[in-house]
């Protein structure tokens, strides 16, 4: 058992979210949450990531630099209102600060003008975040 599972939300299959579950409580590790990417795209991205954290007790910043992605602390006030609902379900509870990561997909994945509007969730709800790398 690799002490972590997935969950997708998506309306028509190709765009929505996916989060983990479990990787607090069996790994240690903040549980991580993933937007905007093609659905498909975020589920190999977290699984990756997610395997990394099992094999290696943590992420390696070479191996993120190095396929485009970013990790941003996520504000608790952005995971009070639905967002990760199995995960609430599950421990009873909203998230507290550092419980969750931000994976932010690789730029590539977008075209030139929605490259910079990957949403953020380091910031509370209609806060402003600080400006993305």
């Amino acid at each position: 058992m690799n002490g972590w599972t997935a969950t997708q939300i998506s309306d028509d299959g190709e765009r929505g979210w996916t989060y983990t579950l479990g990787m607090n409580e069996r790994l240690d590790h903040p549980d991580l949450i993933i937007l905007d990417a093609p659905i498909d795209i975020q589920a190999k991205i977290v699984s990756w990531l997610a395997d990394k954290v099992c094999d290696d007790g943590d992420l390696d910043e070479r191996d993120l630099e190095g396929n485009g992605i970013e990790l941003l602390p996520v504000h608790p006030d952005q995971l009070t209102g639905g967002l990760v609902a199995q995960w609430s379900h599950r421990y009873r509870r909203f998230p507290a600060a550092g419980e969750f990561l931000q994976v932010l997909p690789p730029k590539h994945l977008f075209c030139a003008c929605h490259a910079q509007q990957r949403r953020r969730l380091d910031a509370p709800p209609g806060g402003r975040p600080p400006e993305s790398a």
